[in-house]
């Protein structure tokens, strides 16, 4: 999630072979192995990532 772009909601959410018990265990794994806070987030130097509200969240 956003830290090495290993997990892509977008390809669960796409997956017509996953059951809807299956994207929740996905989901499930991925946010328990979320680092606290901003710890480790990848950016590129030279990339500004927008804040929250110009991402729409």
């Amino acid at each position: 999630m956003a830290y090495d772009g290993s997990f892509s909601f977008r390809d669960l959410l796409r997956d017509n072979s996953k059951s809807d018990e299956d994207i929740q265990e996905a989901i499930v794994q991925v946010l328990q192995g979320k680092r606290v806070g901003h710890e480790g987030f990848v950016q590129e130097d030279f990339l500004r990532t927008p804040c929250m509200s110009g991402i729409g969240g």
